[in-house]
C-alpha cells in the first residue's frame, strides 16, 4: 500500500487503543527485541581483563618459595616491582612473580 500521505490521509489514519493495551504491545515488542539481541551479542568483557592479578607480599613468598625478607631483598634489588596500595599494602602482579620464579 503505497499511499502518498498527506496532512488530511495523517489526520484520518489513527487506530484508537487503550492504553494498557498499547502498553502492552510496547512491552511484549521491547522483550522480543532485547532476546534477539541477547542471542545474536557476545557477553561483554568482564572489565577487568587487562587488569593485573595482584597478590600480597606473603602469596609471592610462597610462590617464589622463600621468606618474606627475601621478597624484600628482591625488591631493593631491582628483581621484583611492588605497588603501593593505599599507605601500609603492598601487592605484587602474579605475572611478574611468577616470571621471576621461572627465572631463579
Amino acid at each position: 500500500m503505497n499511499r502518498q500521505l498527506t496532512p488530511l490521509t495523517m489526520l484520518t489514519d489513527f487506530v484508537v487503543i487503550p492504553a494498557d493495551q498499547l502498553r502492552q504491545l510496547v512491552t511484549d515488542a521491547v522483550t522480543v527485541a532485547m532476546r534477539k539481541a541477547a542471542e545474536t551479542t557476545p557477553p561483554p568483557a568482564s572489565g577487568n581483563d587487562h587488569l593485573p592479578e595482584l597478590i600480597t607480599k606473603k602469596q609471592a613468598a610462597k610462590m617464589l618459595q622463600v621468606s618474606t625478607g627475601t621478597v624484600d631483598n628482591y625488591v631493593a634489588d631491582g628483581l621484583l616491582n611492588k605497588l603501593k596500595i593505599g599507605t601500609r599494602n603492598v601487592r605484587f602482579e602474579r605475572g611478574e612473580v611468577e616470571k621471576l620464579a621461572r627465572r631463579l
